[in-house]
């Protein structure tokens, strides 16, 4: 049964904003941004009510274990028996509570409680204010499984994750890392830019940028990363519009770095949409490549031109292609091919708040085929000689490392190019060709990257 607010009774309040984003997030399986966007249709919000929103909907989203948890703690009852519009408003106010700072607890509950009463009516009300009563109690502290005794059961608990994903990520990274990488994908991600290289330096974007009052700071992966501290107004104002940087996280900015496209060579970016990874490649061989970015989805491709044109690029093309079919125009003709495939999404958790629960263990290998179709194209794309970057940004075994060897084993004709630079950072293997980049471990998203060479 469809279970919805009474849109009549909202009020345009953050929270009513938030609970309309979770309401179509869970009867109409929209994904999380996508419920924003729905959400915000039509309403004259002011910035910060948007912003208080989002925090509260996409932070209920990603904490739904705990604050499940901690509901059915304080209620005594399971959370499904729980009428799902009220459980909603129940885990946006505990959410509030438990990890949000700035309102005082009174004020949330009281705000809740009547938000309760104003859509449900009085008993709905009584349910909320005895829960929200219990869980902003001093002495109230949810119960969490015990961390020696199972400690997959307390980091998937504390941090929101599904049990599958957190006993894969200890038995493959060891505790530490599992319980950076689950705390990074419940925080807001760092904003990064690239500088455009073809337009200014590093150093003299900092200076620019700083001129705004923020205090931007150089990224410590790639050389032509620069971190700003917020992501308001990351995408406008006037060094954007200028084309001297692109928004984009740096870990992908590796994967056309270690492409090193040269001016005069043909080089594919077979799964291009939005184009950051097109123009960056552009960039680096000073415009004097041609560069063909493709991609499945014409109306995201339309982006990659768009972007182009930002940066004053002339050297970017788009062509409407499936990758696994691109070596039937290209066979042998390319200098270099980045194909950074479809995959999980594990490595962005932290960018899409609803994709932990989206997730299964299967998909892995679904994925897996599909991006080994691509790979197999972009092999025959190439010239003897030329390069070839794999990427993802998933931290899924699988997907990666298996997918590389795999690929090795069908593809004679190519070999590993050992990735120094990385190797230097400590995030590459010696001699390895590949790099497996952790979030909230290294200063990234979850990326994996490798090169190849095709042999004459």
């Amino acid at each position: 049964m469809d279970r919805k607010p009474d849109f009549k009774r909202l009020e345009g309040t953050s929270r009513d904003f938030a609970l309309e984003v979770l309401y179509y997030c869970r009867e109409k399986g929209m994904f999380a941004h996508k419920a924003l966007t729905v959400a915000s249709a039509g309403k004259s919000e002011t910035k910060g009510s948007r912003k208080a929103a989002t925090e509260m909907s996409f932070g209920s989203i990603r904490r739904l274990i705990s604050l499940d948890r901690a509901i059915s703690q304080a209620s005594g009852r399971d959370i499904g028996t729980v009428d799902p519009v009220l459980a909603d408003i129940l885990r946006i106010a505990v959410y509030q509570l438990l990890f949000m700072r700035g309102e005082a607890p009174y004020a949330v509950v009281d705000s809740a409680v009547e938000q309760a009463k104003r859509l449900m009516g009085k008993g709905a009300s009584g349910f909320a204010n005895a829960i929200l009563r219990k869980v902003s109690a001093p002495g109230f502290t949810p119960s969490v499984p015990d961390r020696g005794s199972d400690p997959a059961a307390w980091l998937s608990v504390t941090e929101s994750h599904p049990l599958w994903i957190v006993k894969d990520w200890i038995g493959r990274f060891g505790m530490d890392a599992a319980e950076g990488m689950c705390r990074y994908d419940n925080e807001t991600p760092p904003a990064f830019v690239r500088v455009n290289s073809m337009k200014t330096t590093r150093d003299e974007l900092i200076e620019r940028l700083a001129e705004n009052g923020t205090r931007p700071v150089p990224g410590g992966i790639s050389p032509f990363a620069v971190r700003l501290p917020s992501w308001d107004a990351v995408a406008s104002g006037e060094a954007f519009e200028e084309g001297l940087y692109s928004v984009q996280d740096q870990s992908s900015m590796l994967v056309a770095e270690m492409l090193a496209p040269e001016p005069g060579e043909f080089v594919i970016d077979m799964c291009a949409a939005p184009g950051g990874k097109t123009c960056h490649a552009a960039e680096l061989a000073r415009d004097g490549a041609k560069v063909l970015a493709c991609d499945s989805n014409a109306n995201r491709l339309e982006l990659v031109g768009q972007n182009a044109r930002r940066l004053s690029l002339k050297s970017v093309e788009t062509m409407t292609a499936d990758a696994s079919k691109l070596y039937e125009s290209f066979a042998g003709k390319a200098d270099a091919v980045m194909a950074d495939v479809p995959c999980s999404g594990l490595g962005v958790l932290s960018r899409r708040p609803d994709a932990r629960w989206r997730k299964d263990y299967s998909q892995a290998d679904e994925f897996a085929k599909i991006g080994s179709a691509i790979l197999d194209s972009a092999a025959m794309c190439l010239r003897p000689g030329g390069r070839l970057v794999f990427s993802t940004c998933t931290v899924s075994e699988r997907e990666n490392e298996l997918q590389l060897k795999d690929f090795l084993a069908r593809h004679k004709e190519f070999a590993p190019v050992p990735l120094a630079r990385l190797e230097a950072l400590g995030i590459s293997g010696k001699g390895s060709g590949y790099a497996q980049l952790l979030q909230g471990i290294h200063e990234s998203d979850g990326f994996f990257i490798s090169l190849f060479h095709k042999l004459n």
